[in-house]
């Protein structure tokens, strides 16, 4: 048993045990210990005389993917190793706050790149020097050089593509994180209308028993149920965790309402022949693979009276936006007449028409001919324009003259990253940036919500699929529609793969 790594009860009696003793805590990640770690502990030690280091848990290190590489464990067990380390704190918390309060201890030792507290994307450097102070001790802030154990772990541990490597140095050479994360901040100034069919993506978690005893049928048992807000209000939760002012228009009966309660800013339109789609997936425990899909789905929604009151209702509403986000699904709520009004408004105008087992060949890009913006896939590319040859520059002159505007889109390539078509032509193509999806559902909408922001803000096309790439990427970390990505989650994530 390492005597070093204490837990909460002797966290709290160290300042006892040490009355006379100065005491000193750093707090971080210390994912790969370097020389910069081990400089940055001696000079933290010559302010008191007993060293505690507190590292965060696994769960609450946001640092990008692929983080941490080494385990909690294994990260205690280093630092510990240490001469000049008294004490190891596990902390279970999101930063530093709950350990000063808890330490009380002299000074509080951060590294020189927190000196200019405004470049902390976290931001939770104003709170600790806080803390700090409240327990009457003092912030400092070391003078040796830290250097970067993400830098160490991209050059050294994590396998990256040579797509990969080319085009994160492209993105390198021409902007730096700061230029980058302005433009981030920006999108809280965007204020969008998400106009679409909202889902209840259904995860149920089960256990396969065996084949059943009268029939040959797999018998297995339900372990556990989620209900997830997808489609439409998926794209809405993206919108605002990346800071944006945004609302949703979406139609519901009455009975739905239960299940549209956790849904933010909302319009709803309430109308008696339409029925929120369920979409229920039964997942294996083991690797939480999916298996099996069920979906309740109704397209009966609009009568005369109806559709033109929520034709009006978009007049109401649509003045206080910028940007219109159609998500259309394909389940019946985006008729000619309602499109024909959407796209007559003089807003940036972007879309997402999707293709799937319900509406497979009937829901295309087609339908639509005065929009801005638009995201496709292969796959939507080869039933619009009736051509399944694996020719992108064939597919992408085919449905150019399909549509009546030539406006700029990007296609989605699954594994093979996206591609932004420009003035007619391929402009750009990005690799995905990460590999080893946990679960794929939802991230093209995420890859849309973003793309199509950058799109309206007028940002370099190389860095729209850079940035919406890594967020899609970062959603497919996380399971079905259960949270969005947050805005400093995709920081976070640029910041460590341009390092």
């Amino acid at each position: 048993m390492n005597k070093k790594i204490i837990n909460s009860v002797l966290l709290s009696k160290i300042k006892k045990l040490n009355n006379d003793k100065k005491i000193v805590l750093c707090h971080g990640v210390f994912d790969l210990l370097h020389i910069g770690h081990i400089r940055h502990f001696k000079e933290a030690k010559k302010h008191g005389d007993i060293l505690v280091v507190s590292i965060t848990t696994d769960k609450y290190v946001n640092k990008g993917p692929n983080r941490p590489y080494f385990n909690i464990d294994e990260r205690a067990m280093m630092v510990s190793s240490l001469e000049d380390v008294d004490y190891v704190f596990i902390s279970n918390y999101r930063d530093a706050i709950n350990v000063l309060k808890t330490l009380k201890p002299n000074f509080y030792i951060k590294g020189k790149d927190y000196k200019k507290k405004s470049k902390d994307l976290t931001k939770k450097i104003y709170e600790e020097e806080t803390a700090i102070k409240r327990v009457g001790g003092k912030i400092i802030f070391t003078s040796s050089q830290m250097n970067s154990a993400s830098t160490l772990i991209n050059k050294f541990f994590i396998k990256t593509s040579e797509k990969q490597k080319d085009y994160i140095e492209k993105i390198k050479s021409k902007y730096e994180f700061e230029y980058i994360n302005k433009i981030l901040l920006k999108i809280k100034n965007i204020k969008a209308l998400v106009i679409g069919e909202t889902i209840i993506d259904r995860y149920i978690e089960t256990k396969a028993l065996g084949l059943g005893s009268k029939s040959p049928i797999v018998a297995a048992q339900i372990l556990n149920q989620n209900d997830y807000l997808g489609g439409s209000a998926a794209i809405l939760n993206h919108l605002l965790a990346l800071n944006s002012s945004s609302e949703i228009l979406t139609p519901a009966n009455k009975s739905d309402k239960k299940l549209l309660k956790k849904l933010k800013n909302k319009n709803i339109f309430l109308t008696s022949k339409w029925k929120v789609p369920v979409k229920t997936r039964f997942l294996e425990s083991f690797k939480n693979r999916k298996i099996f899909e069920v979906q309740e789905i109704t397209n009966k929604i609009w009568d005369m009276d109806n559709e033109s009151k929520f034709i009006k209702k978009i007049g109401q509403i649509i003045k206080r936006f910028d940007l219109i986000l159609i998500a259309d699904f394909g389940h019946g709520l985006f008729s000619p007449k309602i499109i024909d009004f959407i796209e007559k408004q003089k807003k940036f105008k972007s879309a997402n028409v999707q293709t799937n087992s319900y509406n497979y060949g009937f829901n295309l890009i087609t339908k639509y001919k005065n929009l801005d913006y638009f995201c496709i896939d292969k796959v939507e590319m080869s039933l619009a324009t009736q051509d399944n040859t694996n020719d992108i520059n064939v597919l992408n002159k085919k449905l150019l003259n399909k549509m009546k505007k030539k406006t700029d889109f990007c296609i989605t390539r699954g594994k093979d990253g996206a591609s932004m078509v420009k003035q007619n032509k391929l402009h750009n193509s990005c690799p995905v940036m990460f590999a080893d999806p946990v679960d794929t559902v939802g991230a093209g909408d995420a890859f849309f919500t973003l793309s199509s922001v950058l799109k309206q803000m007028k940002v370099e096309d190389d860095l729209n699929l850079f940035l919406s790439n890594c967020y899609a990427g970062l959603k497919t970390r996380v399971i079905g529609n259960s949270r969005p990505v947050t805005l400093l989650e995709l920081q976070r994530a640029i910041d460590y793969l341009l390092k």
